[in-house]
């Protein structure tokens, strides 16, 4: 090029390239792959040799193995489909601090004989890694930028699913909705995240100690045969951890639907009908539901209420995804998938779990 303008004749070289990095949440050592792949090499190149640069580009936290290569990064011009080349390297953070996002953009510049180098470098943005060890003592990596979902389990307990389901679909906040662009933020414990507040404190403000025993709906059915001691409990949604619950303060803290008490929610309660079958009904104890509220209460078994997270979402879920302060997921319930939730009064059956 001179001013601007080819001064010779313009060849064309170009490669499809997939980027593939295998994880682990448990080490803070991970691989990452490039495949390249011809498309098209002007037979006039001569030849074409790639200089390939996908070290992790940030030094101070983030070291880098050999490379190694499963087929030449030269291609002839008379034989341009002749291979396709697969790289492999190793990255290890270097788990200094509590967190980090890493560079892993890679460079490639191509050279031949007949022309001058060129290079470009690109990274996927959707593809970004971070590392940690505050979400577990281990350090490890997750895609943050990949928002998961959150299954509840309607076979195991199915008023719980069937409370969270109805506030999410009925309430104009939508929580945990991805149908309606409104995720969950995760609030873990308050020594890991930004207000010091606790969870549990956001509980207490919808459903205070003593609360459904004193004032429950008494109709609520505990699960004796399962847990000899159930009884009554209160199950909040959105969920006590999370900064949609109605018990987060507003303001500095970050809440997004901060109500003075559990009075203002939506009011239900489960009972059992027979094995297996289960129903929720508003508690008409209570002024109907207007449908503008922000947040569920409702009375359950003790036992239903935690087995729908207890240990599996926050050792299965939560860890799995590495899951920080503020980090989005949705909540599904696809029992409930062909219930219309449009109407004013709702009614839906799921099948039998």
């Amino acid at each position: 090029m001179k001013d601007g303008k080819p001064t010779g004749e313009i060849l064309n070289a170009t490669w499809a390239v997939g980027q593939e990095v295998k994880l682990s949440g448990t080490s803070s050592t991970f691989t990452q792959q490039l495949i390249i792949v011809p498309v098209e090499i002007d037979a006039k190149f001569v030849s074409v040799t790639l200089n390939v640069d996908y070290n992790c580009m940030m030094p101070d936290v983030c070291s880098n193995g050999p490379q190694s290569w499963d087929g030449a990064l030269e291609w002839l011009g008379t034989d341009p489909f002749s291979h396709t080349a697969i790289g492999t390297i190793d990255h290890t953070w270097n788990a200094e601090k509590n967190a980090e996002t890493l560079d892993l953009s890679t460079k490639i510049t191509a050279y031949s004989p007949v022309a001058n180098p060129a290079a470009t470098r690109w990274q996927s943005d959707g593809a970004q890694i971070r590392c940690d060890k505050i979400s577990s003592v281990t350090p490890g990596c997750t895609f943050h930028k990949y928002v998961p979902t959150w299954v509840m389990n309607f076979a195991k307990t199915p008023p719980a699913v069937a409370h969270a389901w109805l506030i999410q679909s009925k309430l104009p906040n939508h929580p945990g909705s991805q149908a309606a662009n409104k995720p969950l933020f995760y609030l873990p414990a308050a020594s890991k995240n930004a207000s010091g507040r606790d969870p549990d404190d956001n509980r207490k403000v919808i459903c205070p100690d003593g609360w459904a025993a004193a004032y429950g709906n008494p109709d609520a059915t505990p699960v004796t045969e399962i847990s000899s001691g159930d009884k009554a409990s209160c199950d909040e949604f959105a969920y006590a951890s999370t900064y949609n619950s109605g018990g987060m303060p507003g303001g500095s803290t970050g809440g997004m639907n901060e109500v003075d008490t559990g009075n203002d929610c939506v009011q239900t309660y489960a009972t059992r009908v027979k094995q297996g079958e289960w129903h929720l009904y508003d508690d008409v104890r209570e002024a109907a539901p207007t449908w503008q509220e922000v947040c569920g209460r409702s009375v359950m078994s003790s036992w239903m209420n935690s087995t729908s997270m207890g240990g599996a979402f926050s050792s299965g879920f939560s860890t799995k995804y590495r899951m920080l302060d503020k980090d989005p997921y949705w909540v599904d319930f696809p029992e409930f998938a062909h219930c219309d939730a449009s109407k004013a009064t709702v009614t839906c059956t799921a099948p039998k779990p």
